[in-house]
Order: structure tokens, then C-alpha cells, then sequence
């Protein structure tokens, strides 16, 4: 008996510790709701025509070309609130790293800025995260890929993929069109991916998400998707 209850002491003593490191539990509980909340209608905006989108457009009564807008709105309302409060953090703590609580905490942040249009004013603070070990550093690299997609520029990484829609010739349904975002110097980004973290290919990283992995070049994309590319004058975020 007295074996079992220091046991239980024990694990009442260590609940927010990690090898001796005591973590922010508050701090940790709030990020855990965030994250909850930045994923709540994420899964909804870019949905393929199929049995989840049928089932949505009886659900809730919208035209299947407008559920994945439908959704995207709720989720960017969401996305505001969490950004005030993910500012209202780094204001007082910094980038919250794995350091103050734990993994998979220290990604939350990461995500929420990931997911804004402030990711060229936060990134540098994300960058420090990663090379002080706060934070996975292949998550650093797939927000310098973000960044640079946003502003029209090639990535480094191969992280991003961009759609479009367009008509099914066979079902006349709208679908999504993917292709990989122009990637610089695309015969040793697997080296660059290897060094940043990453365990996969390009190929297999591709794959893993259900992309295709045909490349295409910045002049192309400008040709074909010219409201992919922002002109000179626009900075975005």
C-alpha cells in the first residue's frame, strides 16, 4: 500500500515535468484549445467531390461549389482570434518552445502564424525558435517556403503545393487541381530537405500527401495562374 501511494505522490509531483524540466501547464492548456480551434473547419476547405462533400451539402444545404468557400470563412474567423492570442503570447513569453511546454505544444504557434497573412513579420521569431532547438527546424524551413510561395518567389524546401479549380471533363463537377510550387534548384532540394530535417523525399513527401509531383516553373505558373504571383507592388501579409 504504501509502494502504491508514493507512486501515485510521485506522479502528482512530475504532472508538467519532462526529465526534471517544469512546464507552463497553464500556458500549455491554453495552446492545446488553440490548436483544437485551428483545426476545427481546416479539414472542410479543401474537400474533392465525394461521399464527405455529399454528405456535407445535405447536412447544411449549400451547392457542393461552395462548401469548401462555406467552410473557409467560418475557419478564417477562427483563425483571427487565434492570432490575437498567439500575439498576445509571444508578448509576454517569446516564441513558446519546447523548452516551457514540451512537444507537441511548441508546434501551436508555429501553426497558427503558418496559417496567417503575418508569416513574413513572425518568421524571424520562428527561425530563432528552430536554431535554439525550441522548435522541429523542418518546420522552419516549411514556413520559409510559405513565405516565399506568398511573395511569388521559388521555395527551397518543396513543401508547398498550390490548386486551382477547375471542370472534370468526365463529371463536369469542380475539382481542385494541385501541382507543386516552383521549387529553387529542384535536383538537390532532397539534400536541402535531408539537412532541414525532413526523413522523406521530395517523391515520397508528394505521395505521402496524394500530390502529384510534376514540377513547373515560375514562368509557367505566372502564364497559366497569373493571381498566384503578386505583382512587384504587393507585399503580402
Amino acid at each position: 500500500m504504501k509502494r502504491v501511494f508514493f507512486l501515485v505522490m510521485l506522479l502528482v509531483c512530475y504532472a508538467g515535468r519532462s526529465w526534471g524540466v517544469v512546464y507552463d501547464t497553464v500556458l500549455k492548456k491554453q495552446l492545446d484549445s488553440i490548436i483544437a480551434e485551428d483545426q476545427r473547419y481546416r479539414p472542410f476547405i479543401a474537400l474533392q467531390p465525394g461521399r464527405v462533400m455529399d454528405s456535407l451539402v445535405k447536412a447544411i444545404g449549400i451547392p457542393s461549389d461552395q462548401i469548401n468557400d462555406h467552410y473557409a470563412r467560418l475557419q478564417d474567423k477562427i483563425d483571427s482570434t487565434n492570432l490575437a492570442l498567439v500575439k498576445a503570447i509571444f508578448a509576454k513569453v517569446g516564441y513558446p518552445g519546447s523548452s516551457l511546454v514540451g512537444a507537441p505544444a511548441n508546434e501551436v504557434c508555429f501553426y497558427v502564424i503558418q496559417h496567417s497573412a503575418k508569416i513574413d513579420q513572425y518568421f524571424p521569431l520562428i527561425r530563432k525558435a528552430g536554431k535554439k532547438h525550441e522548435l522541429p527546424y523542418n518546420l522552419v524551413a516549411m514556413m520559409q517556403d510559405r513565405n516565399l510561395k506568398n511573395k511569388g518567389k521559388k521555395q527551397i524546401y518543396g513543401t508547398q503545393f498550390a490548386g486551382t479549380m477547375v471542370k472534370d471533363p468526365v463529371t463536369k463537377e469542380q475539382r481542385i487541381e494541385w501541382f507543386l510550387w516552383p521549387v529553387k534548384c529542384y535536383a538537390r532540394v532532397d539534400k536541402r530537405r535531408k539537412r532541414a530535417g525532413f526523413n522523406s523525399s521530395i517523391a515520397e513527401y508528394a505521395a505521402d500527401l496524394g500530390m502529384p509531383p510534376k514540377k513547373i516553373t515560375l514562368r509557367q505558373v505566372r502564364k497559366k495562374f497569373p493571381w498566384m504571383v503578386p505583382s512587384k507592388k504587393h507585399k503580402p501579409g
